[in-house]
C-alpha cells in the first residue's frame, strides 16, 4: 500500500483532522434550522413577519462583522505598507549586464 505519509489526501493534513472539521461544520449547520422558531418570536416582537427572523440575525451578524473590521483594521494596512516602503532604501540599479 504505502506509508501513511504517501497516502494522505493533502500533504500535512491528516484525514482524521479533515473528518473532525467536517463534523464540526455539519454540527453548526444543524443549528440554523433550529434557530428559526426563536428568531421568529424575536421578529414578531419587532413587528415583522416571523420568517424574517433569520434574516434579522444575518443583518446583525453582517453589521457586527463590519464593525469588527472597521475597528481592527486601524490603521489601514495599505497606508502602513506604503509608509514602510517609503522608509526602506531604494534598490540601486545593477551596472553589470
Amino acid at each position: 500500500m504505502g506509508s501513511p505519509d504517501t497516502t494522505r489526501v493533502a500533504p500535512g493534513v491528516g484525514t482524521d483532522d479533515a473528518v473532525r472539521r467536517l463534523l464540526q461544520r455539519r454540527t453548526l449547520a444543524v443549528a440554523g434550522p433550529n434557530l428559526v422558531e426563536p428568531l421568529g418570536h424575536v421578529a414578531t416582537g419587532l413587528g415583522v413577519p416571523a420568517l424574517a427572523g433569520p434574516f434579522l440575525l444575518a443583518a446583525v451578524a453582517y453589521l457586527a462583522a463590519g464593525a469588527v473590521l472597521s475597528v481592527l483594521l486601524r490603521p489601514d494596512p495599505f497606508l502602513v505598507a506604503r509608509d514602510v516602503a517609503a522608509l526602506s532604501p531604494a534598490p540601486s540599479p545593477s551596472t553589470s549586464r
